[in-house]
């Protein structure tokens, strides 16, 4: 997908493809199982909208085989704040 020419712009990244696979997994296991449900009551759009944005970097990611350093960052900024929400 991307070639040496197509990537210009892209800052790549030492995370591996199977680290981004932890973060996303950790991602939606925090908000499907382990979130308290007053947490999910209070923001279920900003849920969702966290679930469905780790779920498309993880895909795209798994696609190209890359990693671009603001997916990470997205990633684990992302996963900060589910655990903000987790620790309430």
């Amino acid at each position: 997908m991307y070639g040496k020419g197509n990537d210009v712009g892209l800052r790549r990244t030492d995370v591996t493809v199977h680290e981004v696979e932890q973060l996303a997994s950790r991602i939606v296991e925090l908000i499907d199982e382990e979130l308290p449900e007053s947490a999910l009551e209070k923001a279920p759009d900003f849920f969702e909208s966290v679930k469905e944005k780790t779920l498309a970097i993880n895909e795209t990611v798994a696609t190209t085989n890359r990693a671009t350093s603001g997916q990470v960052r997205a990633l684990k900024n992302m996963l900060g704040a589910v655990e903000a929400w987790q620790r309430g």
